[in-house]
């Protein structure tokens, strides 16, 4: 099943786009795998519909801002692997020489919220007292500490969908940098061999695995919430299976008309078909599915897909 959902949930997105930024990245291992997660990161779906809420002018600021606090969660999550000073420093100086070319930089007001960033990013880490935290506070944080025109705020759709993806980006830093530190020290001659492509694995099944574990786990506790399915009936498995088979259907139909369908009313129709997995018998999930995209292409979306659900 993890074989059919890689192929099926990140062919196109996550796998694809991991992989041709590694091809593009220079350096070591590590350097390449954390500049393939910080590009991949930049063509996150969310982030560009966010985008749209920024004012023209702003927009750089916001995008490096955006680079700067993805750059802090990976390397918070490398050097929680060991790795010695000196590696972050290059590390961090690999990711910002790339973005140079292939992202958002602006010399000096980079450098500017770089430094804000690892100032202000530990505090806005920690939970607050009642267990919740909120990392997208640095959007307004850290661009204005640098000195920089900031008017924009985060919603709380993207808010939640930050911590998260910073979450995210700390635990692949972590197997990263773990990877890293076992290579070394059973190669002691590390440093005069030629460093290889990277395998197939590590950083990438990461990104792959904290985003299944947090679909399941967010249909869970609304599940839960609600008492509404999915229930302990359906499979953790199967929940993913559906989500990646109806979020794929639509999202094609969706390109093939010329239109775009938020996340958030994604996760509202998948739910409605992990609803009829269990309520309905066998296969009618499917012969639905097939009913509902015929209908989207001739008539348009359905109001009531049009419904937002918030799984973090």
């Amino acid at each position: 099943m993890l074989k059919w959902l890689q192929t099926k949930l990140h062919e196109k997105k996550t796998t694809e786009r991991m992989e041709r930024h590694i091809r593009t990245a220079k350096g070591p291992n590590l350097h390449r795998l954390a500049i393939a997660v910080t590009m991949t990161a930049l063509e996150d779906d969310l982030l560009k519909e966010e985008l749209q809420k920024v004012r023209a002018d702003q927009k750089d600021v916001f995008l490096m801002t955006y680079e700067c606090l993805i750059m802090w969660a990976i390397l918070n999550g490398v050097a929680a692997a060991g790795v010695p000073e000196a590696t972050l420093d290059d590390l961090v100086n690999a990711i910002r020489d790339h973005l140079a070319d292939h992202g958002f930089y602006k010399q000096g007001d980079f450098e500017k919220l770089w430094e804000q960033t690892y100032f202000w990013m530990p505090q806005f880490a920690k939970p607050t007292r009642d267990g919740n935290y909120y990392p997208a506070a640095a959007f307004v944080q850290v661009p204005g500490a640098a000195g920089l025109t900031n008017s924009y705020g985060p919603g709380y759709t993207f808010g939640t969908h930050f911590a998260n993806l910073i979450q995210s980006m700390t635990d692949i830093g972590a197997s990263a940098g773990k990877q890293h530190q076992e290579l070394w020290s059973s190669t002691p001659n590390l440093a005069a061999m030629i460093d290889p492509p990277p395998s197939p694995g590590s950083a990438l099944e990461a990104a792959i695995e904290a985003s299944t574990v947090g679909i399941v786990n967010g249909y869970r506790k609304i599940a839960e919430l609600n008492n509404i399915p999915p229930s302990r009936m359906t499979s953790d498995a199967m929940i993913l299976e559906i989500y990646s088979r109806v979020m794929t259907a639509f999202k094609d139909t969706a390109e093939q008309r010329g239109e775009h369908i938020p996340a958030v009313c994604v996760n509202k129709i998948v739910l409605k078909f992990l609803c009829m997995y269990e309520k309905m018998p066998a296969g009618f999930w499917e012969e639905h599915l097939d009913y509902e995209i015929k209908r989207y292409k001739a008539d348009g979306l359905r109001p009531d897909y049009k419904e937002e659900l918030h799984l973090f």
